[in-house]
């Protein structure tokens, strides 16, 4: 059930101060900035930029590729401003003013191992629920699955970090900005996943000694 509540918590990752269109850089244009998908609503459409807008400096500064960009959009501090140099379909240049807002909750976000988890979780309560009669019968099976599910969670807590999808996705900006990863739920997990092997080996440990009381009574 600690297994359960802890992977039900989800992310919730916060905007940048500036945010709003997504952005792409091509190598043949080192110095530039293509700005697409403005979002209304947003930091960057209250700017004044559009779709196709390609942006050559900031605070007269040139680009030096798409991380000057995102460093802009993560160090940019709420009502500051920042100046930007766009060349508008080749027949104009533009200098439009960005301004920081405040951080805004972009999304609640679950891992994929979190709702697997979770699943493995629930199915496994019922299980252990529905076998409790069966616990004092020496049958084996019941532990072995218990370890088994235990390791099964371990891997999958260890080798899958990285991906995560939207259970409640605003429409603010796809990827994320910024998504945390669930440190202290992917321990818990971890340490309820630790625990299913370390119970289900005393169960057959107990299993074992019963064996050998009932041997030795026979004696």
């Amino acid at each position: 059930m600690i297994g359960l509540a802890a992977s039900l918590i989800p992310t919730a990752p916060k905007t940048h101060p500036f945010w709003g269109c997504n952005y792409f850089w091509m190598s043949s244009q080192p110095t530039q900035v293509a700005i697409h998908d403005v979002l209304p609503d947003s930091p960057a459409s209250a700017a004044g930029l559009r779709n196709g807008d390609q942006v050559l400096s900031i605070d007269g500064q040139p680009l030096a590729g798409a991380s000057t960009w995102t460093q802009m959009e993560e160090r940019l501090q709420p009502g500051q401003e920042a100046r930007l140099r766009v060349d508008r379909f080749a027949e104009e240049t533009v200098t439009l003013v960005v301004k920081g807002s405040e951080p805004q909750r972009e999304a609640i976000v679950y891992y994929d191992w979190q709702l697997g988890f979770a699943g493995g979780c629930a199915v496994f309560i019922i299980l252990l629920a529905a076998t409790q009669p069966l616990r004092r019968l020496p049958y084996l099976w019941r532990p072995i699955l218990l370890i088994l599910a235990g390791f099964g969670a371990i891997v999958l807590l260890i080798t899958d970090w990285r991906f995560a999808w939207g259970w409640e996705l605003f429409q603010r900006r796809w990827p994320v900005d910024d998504l945390p990863y669930p440190w202290i739920q992917a321990i818990v997990c971890l340490g309820v996943a630790i625990l299913e092997v370390g119970l289900g080996t005393w169960e057959i440990r107990r299993m074992i000694q019963r064996r050998q009381e009932e041997a030795r009574q026979k004696i």
